[in-house]
């Protein structure tokens, strides 16, 4: 069996946020691979950063949330050098979000 190679890998993410002054890590060492083919499900507390995992991909964080450390991949493309325009060539072709409220974020209207 050949083994595809990945097509998300995120390695050791950790994220730091300025709230009210202070430095957070709301994510810390965080690990994800998915292969061709493969559902992955984020599971954790409220609060826990599967969110903000999920919108480093991407890189839509809020503006006062920076990746502080680790690696994401896309299809093997190291989305942490990519600039703005190469990141929203990719947007809608590679990568994608699906929102919580996806009723109203599907909505064509």
């Amino acid at each position: 069996m050949i083994q595809m190679p990945p097509i998300l890998t995120i390695e050791g993410l950790a994220l730091s946020a300025s709230v009210r002054g202070r430095t957070t890590f709301p994510v810390t060492d965080a690990n994800v691979r998915v292969g061709a083919g493969e559902i992955v499900g984020l599971i954790g507390e409220s609060g826990s950063g599967k969110t903000l995992t999920a919108l480093s991909v991407p890189r839509l964080l809020p503006s006062n949330v920076t990746i502080a450390g680790g690696k994401i991949h896309v299809n093997g493309q190291d989305m942490l050098i990519l600039n703005e325009g190469e990141l929203v060539k990719r947007r809608g072709l590679e990568i994608g979000i699906v929102f919580q409220d996806s009723l109203s974020s599907l909505n064509p209207t």
